[in-house]
């Protein structure tokens, strides 16, 4: 089989499980590093449907896979989808709450030792979780794949980084406009 034929299988694969993934009801939110829904937008960055399939798409590309390996790499990170999903919902339920003990003016230096504390927990069993699959993809992919899905969510944070330019930033480092401050548009005079 040809590079371009093994390629294509590889993309099949992947379309297969991003197909059964939302037939079955998973749908594609949650690619690394969110997935829930808040106010009807993602969280945490390229995680809605299209941004999941995206990186999905990208990372089976990156990884150049065979059909077999893509047979058993995306049910276990599709597995450590599920278990970062339930990580990330807990860390925005924490953070929800302790925001709302800030802003009712009703937190202390205790509350406050206890919050870092439990975000920490999560924050460290978040990162144990994708190290567990980094090892554990270990016995699925050569030497070459294994090293580049080590270094792959730098390369894709590098990528859409690029892409991405500095559109949408203002000098002062945040996203969007300025309150207050709209664009006008200047309408043409018949």
């Amino acid at each position: 089989m040809n590079n371009l034929s093994v390629r294509m299988s590889g993309l099949l694969v992947a379309g297969l499980f991003m197909l059964t993934s939302a037939l079955m009801g998973q749908g594609m939110h949650g690619m690394e590093p969110g997935y829930m829904m808040q106010g009807g937008r993602p969280m945490h960055g390229m995680q809605d449907g299209r941004g999941a399939m995206f990186k999905l798409w990208k990372l089976t590309e990156y990884l150049d896979l065979t059909e077999e390996q893509g047979a058993k790499f995306f049910p276990r990170f599709n597995e450590h989808r599920k278990r970062v999903a339930q990580i990330l919902e807990e860390q925005d339920k924490l953070s929800a709450a302790f925001m709302e003990q800030v802003e009712a003016g009703k937190v202390g230096k205790g509350a406050t030792e206890a919050y870092m504390k439990q975000m920490g927990q999560l924050k460290r069993a978040h990162l144990e979780d994708y190290e567990k699959l980094l090892r554990d993809a270990g016995d699925l992919l050569d030497d070459e794949q294994y090293a580049r899905f080590a270094a792959f969510e730098d390369h894709f944070k590098r990528q859409i980084k690029a892409r991405m330019g500095n559109r949408g930033m203002r000098q002062d480092g945040m996203r969007g406009r300025k309150s207050g401050k709209r664009s006008k548009v200047k309408k043409d005079k018949d």
